[in-house]
């Protein structure tokens, strides 16, 4: 509820703007993919990349997206609801999933990351149960992002899990 308050908050500031058949974060386009056609995407992806570069692939976009909104955001900080003074409001919003905690040893580089409401995820559980590589997409992109906002030189989210309430990313 509270991503709907901020996205909300987000409309009425006028940060996003829908025309010209577009939805844009002031000067950046968005898109929008549904999440079950995205589950099934990932998973047709993984039948022509093994699991590295199908890894390799979402970490690189996850790096990308945070390069291009993360200009944005610093830019317009002193405007943005407290709430997405982290642009992990935003990738929420963005239908990224709610990150609810992490977990980082510096010293050893361990990272564990804990997320819950993830449209694609849970679509590609559904559908293809523990053959989902959904999982593994996203410790690419969660790696790719984490890796950008935490300065983190060498992070490799490779270990995924499913649990009753949320899914599990780890290192180690």
């Amino acid at each position: 509820m509270e991503s709907n308050n901020t996205l909300n908050e987000m409309f009425l500031k006028q940060m996003f703007d829908v025309g010209e058949s577009r939805v844009k974060f002031y000067d950046i386009p968005f898109v929008s993919y549904p999440a079950r056609p995205m589950a099934i995407t990932i998973q047709t992806l993984s039948k022509d990349f093994n699991d590295k570069e199908l890894f390799e692939l979402a970490k690189s976009l996850g790096s990308d997206i945070v390069n291009e909104i993360s200009s944005q955001v610093e830019k317009l900080r002193k405007f943005l609801p407290d709430r997405l003074k982290s642009l992990f409001e935003l990738f929420q919003i963005c239908g990224f999933g709610k990150i609810g905690s992490i977990q980082i040893e510096e010293k050893s580089n361990r990272v564990k990351i804990f997320v819950t409401n993830n449209p694609v995820i849970d679509y590609s559980k559904q559908l293809y149960g523990e053959n989902s590589k959904a999982g593994n997409f996203y410790c690419g992109l969660y790696s790719g992002i984490l890796e950008k906002t935490n300065n983190l030189k060498i992070l490799n989210l490779n270990k995924f899990k499913f649990t009753e309430k949320e899914y599990e990313f780890s290192n180690f």
